[in-house]
């Protein structure tokens, strides 16, 4: 029997992996076990949108998607991320219709948690992703994982130096002026 964790949303930031993506952190309820996957500057802001209920003056593709459900009485049960493989995080929505009949469909994970934090539902991890996370996890530099400014303030200078690298490295010179001014505050 598989094993799904529920999870919580802590942090949405510019990913030090990829050019254009972003970096989507989740922590278990009520745990200290944490996933973070990669996902598109669109899915993003979809899901900063949703997470902080932001009125938008046109419908966006999510919420498109989501009149349709609402329009065909049709109810997003769950969505459940339950595969990585080759760098690539798998998931699917449990979708319900006015006969009781339940149908599973494949979707991207950013486009899942869009779709459950608009309906209400949780998003769902599965138990094995969390050991896999960790073990990679555990071979990356601390200044890698980092998931807030505020987190920034908490490091030495020499991870801050090498944070400010790989963000320049990667063109998000955004992050790199707040990383820089964190040392400038700390040199002078």
């Amino acid at each position: 029997m598989s094993t799904f964790i529920p999870v919580e949303i802590i942090s949405i930031t510019t990913s030090f992996s990829t050019r254009n993506g972003y970096s989507l952190t989740m922590r278990e309820l009520g745990g200290t076990r944490k996933i973070q996957i990669i996902v598109g500057m669109a899915e993003a802001q979809s899901i900063a949108i949703a997470l902080e209920n932001i009125p938008t003056s046109r419908p966006l593709s999510h919420h498109f998607f989501s009149s349709i459900l609402n329009e065909f009485d049709i109810e997003l049960q769950k969505v459940q991320i339950h595969d990585f493989s080759e760098g690539v995080y798998y998931a699917n929505a449990f979708f319900k219709d006015h006969y009781d009949k339940t149908t599973v469909i494949d979707c991207r994970p950013s486009d899942a948690i869009c779709m459950a934090l608009r309906h209400k539902k949780q998003v769902l991890i599965h138990e094995d992703l969390f050991e896999s996370y960790s073990e990679s996890d555990s071979n990356k530099s601390h200044c890698e994982t980092v998931n807030k400014e505020a987190d920034y303030e908490d490091l030495d200078i020499p991870t801050l130096q090498k944070a400010l690298s790989n963000a320049i490295e990667n063109e998000d010179y955004e992050l790199a002026a707040e990383i820089k001014k964190i040392i400038d505050d700390r040199l002078s």
